[in-house]
């Protein structure tokens, strides 16, 4: 899946196994960043239920909007998400390299999103991406 966000940067999202298929309940996110003047990749270990979509699923379900920001990330970071609502819900999409609990580096894209079905698409997508077994 993809999600175009501001600056001509796209970021890529794919499900990925980080220590093979063997286990359902475990999952690798790997989540790429391209733009004219950035290419980067993180891998975001993910248990089941742990990812993106119940976020997304709450921002739609709030969608006459909230006060301030609400931030999710995965139990081993890589990747956090950041919204705001200001009419439309703005997400910011920080990724981030950690090299024994410490940051080497991170990036971060915005993407602009209509507050209500769009939040429930998004998190859809997400479902469907990560394609958690029943």
């Amino acid at each position: 899946m993809q999600i175009r966000a501001e600056g001509d940067v796209v970021l890529h999202f794919e499900k990925d196994y980080p220590w093979g298929p063997d286990d359902p309940a475990v999952a690798g996110l790997r989540v790429r960043a391209s733009g004219p003047f950035v290419q980067v990749d993180v891998q975001v270990v993910l248990l089941q239920g742990e990812g993106p979509s119940s976020f997304l699923r709450s921002l739609y379900e709030d969608f006459r909007g909230w006060d301030g920001e609400r931030t999710w990330s995965p139990h081993g970071g890589g990747l956090q998400i950041t919204a705001t609502h200001t009419g439309w819900v703005q997400l910011a999409w920080a990724l981030s390299h950690v090299v024994l609990g410490e940051p080497v580096w991170s990036f971060q894209a915005t993407s602009q999103h209509a507050a209500g079905e769009d939040m429930r698409r998004l998190a859809e997508v997400f479902d469907e991406t990560l394609d958690w077994p029943a």
